[in-house]
C-alpha cells in the first residue's frame, strides 16, 4: 500500500482513491477546518475500516470518548464511548443510551417489544417509576389487563390479581372491597373512614344517595346481612357494640328538622309504616310537648303513645297529665281499657296501693269490686 504525506491548503479536500494519511500529518493536534470528500471510505483509529465512517476508540473505558458532535460554542450534544455508551446531551452517558433534556417521538417507545403502538409507551416486563404518574387524558379508559394486579405503596391501594378484589389499607383484602384503618401511632386518636355521595348541582335537585346492596342467595339460601362491628351478622342489619365503649346506644339518630326526628318501620305485607319519634322545637302535632317521644302510624291525625319529658305516659292524647293517662281522640266516644281475656278462668287482679303505703289488691268476685290485702296474682 502507498503511503501519501498530504498538506491541506485549499478549501475541500477530495480524495478519489485509496489514501493512507500518515501519523506525521495525522497528529494530536492537527485540525482541519474546510471539507473532506471522499468515494471511498473515511477510517479514524484504524486502518480496516468496517463502514463508510469508521471510528475505532483507543481502549474500553467509559471515560474515553470515540466520537462527540458539538454545536457551534464547542457544547457536546451527541458522543459515543469507547464502552458503547451512548451520550445526547450529557458527556457522562452511565448506560447504553443517556439523554438528559426532553425527548419526542412520533412513534411509539417499546421496551422489551420490537413492535408498538404509535403515541403509547409498551413493556414486556414491569414498568418502574421513582415519581409520580399523571393521567391527563379526559376521554377513554385506563385498564388494568384481566388477571392482572395493581398496587399503591405496600398496602394503600391493592387490586388483586386474579380475583379483581380491592384492598385499602391491607394488602389482602377478604371481599369485593375491603377498607382496613390500621392502628394508630400512640396517643393518636384512629382515623375516619367517610363516605360521601355527590352533591346535587344548582335548580332544586336531591343529592345522590349511598346504597348499601347484599348479595343475593341462590336456591333456598339467604341474601345477605349488613353487619356493624359484626364479622358475622345474622340479621338483616346487626350491630353489635364494644364492651367498655361508654356508649350504650347502639343506634343514634340525629336530625335538627324542627319538627324533630323519626325512625321508620314499614311491612311490605300489610302496607303500613310506623314512626318512633322524638318530637322538636317545632312538634307536628297539637299539644305535643318539645322533645317529648312518640309512635305514630304513618297517616294518623294524632300519635298513639306518648310519653313526655316528665315521665308521663298517654294513650290517645299528646300531652298526658298524670303519670299513665288513657283517652280517646273523639270528646264524645268511651274510653274503653280492657284488663284479661274471655277466655281466662282466675279473672282479673288489679295490683294498687293504699295513702300508707300498703299493697291492696283489686278483683271481680260476683260481679263486685273486692279490694282486699290477699294477694291475687
Amino acid at each position: 500500500m502507498k503511503t501519501y504525506v498530504l498538506r491541506v491548503l485549499a478549501v475541500s479536500l477530495s480524495v478519489v482513491c485509496g489514501v493512507t494519511v500518515a501519523a506525521s500529518f495525522a497528529s494530536a493536534s492537527t485540525t482541519i477546518s474546510t471539507n473532506i470528500l471522499t468515494g471511498g471510505t473515511l477510517a479514524v483509529g484504524t486502518t480496516t475500516p468496517w463502514g463508510r465512517l469508521s471510528i475505532t476508540g483507543s481502549d474500553t473505558s467509559a471515560a474515553t470518548p470515540a466520537f462527540v458532535a458539538a454545536d457551534s460554542n464547542n457544547n457536546p450534544i451527541f458522543s459515543i464511548f469507547d464502552n458503547g455508551n451512548v451520550g445526547i446531551g450529557t458527556t457522562s452517558p452511565a448506560t447504553t443510551l443517556s439523554t438528559q433534556g426532553n425527548e419526542y417521538t412520533t412513534g411509539g417507545l417499546g421496551v422489551g417489544l420490537l413492535n408498538a403502538t404509535a403515541g403509547t409507551i409498551q413493556s414486556s416486563g414491569n414498568i418502574l417509576g421513582g415519581g409520580t404518574l399523571a393521567l391527563s387524558g379526559t376521554t377513554g379508559t385506563t385498564t388494568v389487563a384481566s388477571g392482572q394486579g395493581f398496587t399503591i405503596g405496600g398496602s394503600q391501594f391493592v387490586l388483586q390479581q386474579g380475583r379483581g378484589d380491592v384492598g385499602i389499607g391491607t394488602a389482602s383484602p377478604s371481599g369485593t372491597l375491603d377498607v382496613e384503618g390500621g392502628t394508630a401511632a400512640a396517643s393518636t386518636n384512629g382515623s375516619n373512614v367517610t363516605i360521601t355521595a355527590q352533591n346535587a348541582g344548582s335548580g332544586n335537585q336531591n343529592g345522590g344517595d349511598i346504597f348499601l346492596n347484599t348479595g343475593a342467595g341462590s336456591g333456598t339460601g339467604n341474601s345477605g346481612d349488613v353487619g356493624i362491628n359484626q364479622l358475622f351478622p345474622s340479621h338483616v342489619f346487626h350491630v353489635k357494640g364494644t364492651v367498655g365503649a361508654g356508649k350504650p346506644d347502639l343506634v343514634y339518630l340525629e336530625d335538627w328538622d324542627a319538627t324533630g326526628t323519626s325512625l321508620g318501620i314499614f311491612s311490605g305485607g300489610s302496607s303500613q309504616t310506623w314512626e318512633d319519634a322524638v318530637a322538636g322545637s317545632a312538634p307536628a302535632f297539637t299539644g305535643l310537648g318539645v322533645g317529648s317521644y312518640y309512635i305514630l302510624r304513618e297517616g294518623a291525625a294524632a300519635p298513639q303513645f306518648v310519653i313526655n319529658t316528665s315521665g308521663n305516659v298517654g294513650i290517645g292524647t299528646t300531652s298526658p297529665t298524670s303519670m299513665f293517662q288513657v283517652t280517646t281522640p273523639s270528646s264524645n266516644a268511651t274510653t274503653s281499657i280492657e284488663i284479661g281475656k274471655a277466655s281466662q278462668t282466675k279473672g282479673s287482679c288489679l295490683v294498687m296501693y293504699d295513702v300508707t303505703g300498703a299493697v291492696q289488691y283489686v278483683t271481680i268476685q260476683g260481679g263486685a269490686l273486692v279490694v282486699s290485702s290477699a294477694s291475687c296474682k
